[in-house]
C-alpha cells in the first residue's frame, strides 16, 4: 500500500505541473517551457552536502524571458549556488536549458519534502503570466547515513579459526597443480614460438596510413562554414557562431568558455595566453551575440557578413 500511495502521489503532481505548460504552449504555438527538479541523493546524512538542480527547457523563441522562483529549502542550509545555460539549434528551431544548482545540507533527521520551484512567463496574446511549477522532490535525512558508517558495519564479519592440516594439504595440491600446468602452457608456448622464428619468410601486414587529426582551429572554420546557411535567422546565426567560439576558447585554450558568461570569459582571457591584441575583438564578438540573443537587436545583412568575418580573422589570430 505504501508503494502504490507513492505512485500515486507523484502521478498527481506530474499531472498538475504538467497541464499549465501544455496549455501555454497550445496558447503561443512557437514557444513551450518545462521545469524539472532533481536532488542528486535521495538519502543523505545529517551534515552531508548533497546538491539540488533546477532544469528550464525553452523550445522556440518568446518575447519576455521567464522568471525563475527557487523553492522554500525549509530545513536545509545553501552551502553554494551555481547557474549555466546553453542554447542548441534543433531541427531549424532553438532549444535553450538553463540550470540552477543549488548545494544543500541539513542537521534535521527526517523525511523532507522540497516543494515545487515557479517559473512565471507572460503571454505575449493576452498578457497574462502563466505560472510553470517543477515537481516536489523527497530527500531522507538520517542519523548516520548510507555512507562509511553503513559501508564499515557490512564489512564486518566474524573471525576465521586457524586452518585444519586436511584443508593445508588441498591448498598444497591445487598450487602445485596449477604451477605443472602453468610449466606446460610455458613450454608450448616457447615450441610455437621457436617454430615461427625459424621460418625465413614471414608475411608483414601493411600498415595502414595515419588517420589525419584536424586540430581545433580547423574545426572551428568547418563549423562557422556551417553556419552560413543560418543567416536569415538572425538569432540562430549569432547562437551558433557564439558557440563556435566557445568551443575553440575550451578546445585550443583550456578556457571553461561553454558554460560561462561573457563576462566570465572575458576575465579568465586576461589571465590566459591569448595575444592582448585579440582581447577586444573577442569581447566585442561576445557581446555583440549577447546582443541579438537577449536584447533582440535586428542587425542588417552587412553586419551578420562583418560579424562572421571578424569571427573567422580571430579564430586564425588566436
Amino acid at each position: 500500500m505504501g508503494i502504490l500511495k507513492s505512485k500515486l502521489f507523484v502521478l498527481f503532481f506530474a499531472l498538475v505541473f504538467a497541464l499549465p505548460a501544455a496549455a501555454f504552449g497550445a496558447a503561443q504555438g512557437s514557444y513551450r517551457l518545462s521545469l524539472q527538479a532533481k536532488a542528486s541523493r535521495g538519502e543523505v546524512a545529517k551534515g552531508e552536502t548533497f546538491s539540488y538542480t533546477l532544469t528550464v527547457i525553452e523550445e522556440g523563441e518568446t518575447d519576455a524571458p521567464f522568471s525563475l522562483s527557487p523553492p522554500d529549502f525549509s530545513g536545509f542550509n545553501v552551502t553554494g549556488e551555481y547557474s549555466s545555460q546553453s542554447t542548441r539549434i534543433i531541427n531549424n528551431r532553438e532549444r535553450t536549458v538553463t540550470e540552477e544548482e543549488y548545494r544543500l545540507s541539513s542537521s534535521l533527521a527526517g523525511e523532507h519534502l522540497i516543494p515545487p520551484a515557479r517559473a512565471v512567463v507572460a503571454d505575449p496574446k493576452t498578457g497574462k503570466e502563466v505560472e510553470f511549477k517543477s515537481n516536489p522532490v523527497k530527500v531522507n535525512v538520517t542519523e548516520h547515513g548510507p555512507g562509511i558508517l553503513k559501508g564499515l558495519r557490512n564489512d564486518i564479519r566474524d573471525i576465521r579459526g586457524p586452518m585444519s592440516f586436511l584443508e593445508r594439504i588441498k591448498i598444497f595440491f591445487y598450487i602445485m597443480t596449477a604451477l605443472v600446468v602453468l610449466g606446460f602452457v610455458l613450454i608450448i608456448a616457447l615450441i610455437v614460438y621457436m617454430a615461427r622464428r625459424s621460418k625465413k619468410k614471414r608475411s608483414v601486414a601493411p600498415v595502414a596510413p595515419a588517420a589525419q587529426v584536424i586540430g581545433p582551429r580547423e574545426e572551428a572554420l568547418k563549423a562557422l562554414d556551417a553556419a552560413d546557411v543560418l543567416k536569415a535567422d538572425s538569432k540562430a546565426y549569432y547562437s551558433v557562431i557564439s558557440e563556435v567560439m566557445r568551443k575553440y576558447l575550451r578546445a585550443a585554450h583550456n578556457i571553461p568558455a561553454t558554460e560561462a558568461t561573457t563576462a566570465e570569459i572575458v576575465q579568465a582571457v586576461k589571465s590566459s595566453t591569448i595575444p592582448a591584441s585579440a582581447y577586444d575583438k573577442l569581447r566585442e564578438i561576445l557581446e555583440e551575440a549577447d546582443l541579438v540573443k537577449f536584447a533582440k537587436y535586428a542587425p542588417t545583412e552587412e553586419e551578420k557578413t562583418k560579424y562572421m568575418e571578424k569571427a573567422r580573422g580571430l579564430i586564425r589570430a588566436m
